[in-house]
């Protein structure tokens, strides 16, 4: 830290002897940054500024330490923007490009603000930022001091800023949308860019434009009121029909104009997102207003989660390259196929397969409300990928689902470490039951374990676990009770099975562990200690004991096993000793299978 920053460090303890140690430091690297940058404690109190930031108000460092912005008083709407800093202070709120006008160093000027809180031992100690001078915001420079044309992505983006300013500053702005004749297929290019350029003319304003389609465009406008955007529309009505075209399918253009204005765009978004995220929010209807379906499918495409639009008869209409990205299924695989014959293997997260009447989509369907839930689908490379799936039915006026937006996260990444991974899958396929984990959670560490083994060649072993009279017990003294004895099983298996042993409930009444060995022979001595499980077991329900047997068997892993061999042979000694009137634990060492 400078020699300044030093001083003006021991100025800000003076005025507040509580304030945490690290909560004042300033790096020298941002007091030297090229940008305005500044720090202020949790009183709104300036302690520290970067060089950009002290010439742009005309202030040293001296003498802006431990100064707040009402004792400059420089800001037109102090109560607003301390309103701003109350939410990043109290709550942790950040901001991005916040306008703010005042006057700085003798001139009347516009900022953009961004800031975020800063913390220490878990608990906000102040807060940092920067701005853009009105000049030079980076958005400004790339979109709107000229008329340009974006890709109808970047052209969202550009909607979102104006969002932004609409909702914080009540900046009007509004989008004209162009339409040519109902064929686009008769649109050559060359017609195309005539009418863009024509449009770019017209306009000759801070705009952002994209073209829809062909035939379709669409010209972003700020600071615009309605009558403005309307004088705007009608020429660029004129200046297209006036326009000497060289195309042979047309004498002349047909052109018509549609305009949305700042609260219908920011509704349009607003309720999407709601939707999205809002178990009790309004439903998203279509709209007869063809724009402001494409408007709604433009930020669909846009946003930064998988997303797909599928009917309800199955039929997959729309993948984003979000989806893309995350499952590896390129857009045009997928478009117009059905659920079944797709190949994502969606499976709950006990691992089951998710059958077609409990898909979803069909759930939001039938319910006409958003449905979320955990899940996972499978990428192209055949590893699942564990998510979280909202479903959001789109209807017609009349109430009647349309289609269903699916919008899909991820809840691990590929390249978290592998602990972390498990730990994710024991969390979100914990029994609530049982406490144990699920299904998918025990394939998962069954899978690690035989990569392990195929390099290390260090031995395991796979338990399956049957209750032998459950569903007796469920019959004659209620599912209470069948309820108290899974939750005994599964104690005992904690119990008696080791610290590197894990456990899952695999489904019903049946139960799965991994046992760790040295030897293969351990399970000798394993099935020693869990035959204390296969005793005889007895829950008090209601005053009664009521007793019930599991059945266990135990294998251990070879050279070519896989998960199914593995399971599949411990089950089927599990179902030998159902059969044994006396051992009721079977393991390679004692099966009649040889």
């Amino acid at each position: 830290m400078c020699e300044s920053s030093l001083k003006d460090h021991k100025d800000i303890k003076k005025i507040d002897k509580d304030q945490e140690k690290d909560e004042s430091s300033f790096p020298d690297l941002i007091y030297k940054s090229p940008m305005p940058f500044f720090a202020k404690d949790r009183k709104h109190r300036y302690i520290g500024a970067s060089l950009p930031f002290l010439n742009y108000v005309g202030l040293t460092s001296e003498e802006l330490m431990g100064k707040t912005d009402a004792d400059f008083a420089w800001l037109s709407h102090h109560d607003t923007y301390r309103q701003m800093e109350e939410a990043t202070l109290h709550a942790g709120k950040s901001f991005d490009h916040f306008m703010i006008k005042g006057t700085f160093n003798g001139e009347n000027r516009t900022i953009y603000v961004t800031q975020w809180p800063t913390y220490a031992h878990g608990h906000i100690t102040g807060l940092m930022g920067y701005f853009f001078d009105e000049d030079h915001i980076p958005y400004k420079q790339s979109g709107f001091h000229l008329p340009k044309w974006l890709e109808v992505s970047a052209f969202v983006d550009q909607l979102k800023i104006l969002e932004k300013d609409y909702r914080q500053h009540n900046t009007y702005f509004g989008v004209i949308f162009v339409s040519l004749h109902d064929d686009a297929q008769k649109m050559s290019n060359d017609l195309t860019k005539q009418c863009q350029d024509v449009i770019s003319k017209v306009v000759n304003a801070p705009a952002s434009m994209t073209c829809l389609e062909m035939n379709r465009f669409a010209i972003a406008l700020a600071k615009h009121s309605p009558e403005e955007l309307t004088k705007m529309a009608d020429a660029i009505c004129d200046g297209l029909e006036a326009m000497s075209v060289s195309d042979q399918d047309f004498a002349s253009l047909s052109v018509k104009t549609h305009i949305l204005y700042a609260p219908d765009i920011a509704e349009i978004h607003e309720r999407l997102m709601r939707t999205l995220f809002d178990e009790h929010a309004e439903i998203m209807h279509y709209e007869e207003n063809a724009e402001y379906n494409t408007l709604l499918r433009s930020i669909i495409s846009d946003l930064p989660f998988g997303c797909y639009v599928i009917k309800p008869d199955h039929t997959l209409l729309y993948w984003n390259k979000k989806a893309e990205e995350l499952l590896g299924f390129k857009a045009h695989e997928m478009e117009g196929k059905k659920c079944t014959d797709m190949p994502l293997g969606c499976a709950f997260t006990s691992g089951m397969p998710i059958p077609a009447m409990s898909c979803p989509a069909m759930v939001a369907a039938a319910t006409g409300r958003p449905y979320t839930t955990q899940m996972f689908m499978k990428r192209v490379n055949g590893k699942e990928l564990l998510m979280q799936n909202t479903l959001v039915p789109i209807k017609d006026q009349k109430g009647q689902v349309l289609e269903l937006v699916s919008v899909f996260v991820p809840l691990i990444q590929e390249d978290y470490d592998a602990a972390l991974v498990n730990k994710i899958y024991e969390l979100t396929t914990r029994d609530a039951l049982t406490c144990l984990p699920g299904r998918k959670y025990m394939e998962n560490c069954i899978a690690e374990a035989i990569e392990t083994y195929q390099r290390t060649k260090h031995p395991f072993a796979i338990l399956f676990a049957d209750m032998n009279n459950f569903h007796a017990i469920n019959n004659t003294y209620g599912h209470d009770a069948g309820d108290a004895i899974l939750r005994m099983l599964a104690l005992a298996l904690r119990k008696y099975g080791r610290k590197t042993d894990r456990f899952c409930r695999w489904g019903g009444d049946e139960f799965v562990g991994l046992l760790q060995l040295r030897d293969p022979q351990e399970i000798i001595i394993a099935a020693r200690r869990l035959k204390k499980i296969s005793e005889e077991c007895c829950e008090v329900v209601d005053g009664k004991k009521i007793y019930c047997e599991a059945a266990i068997g135990i294998t251990v892993v070879k050279e070519d096993d896989t998960i199914d061999s593995l399971i599949k042979r411990a089950d089927t000694y599990m179902y030998q000793a159902k059969k044994e009137k006396k051992d009721r634990i079977i393991t390679d060492y004692n099966t009649d299978d040889d």
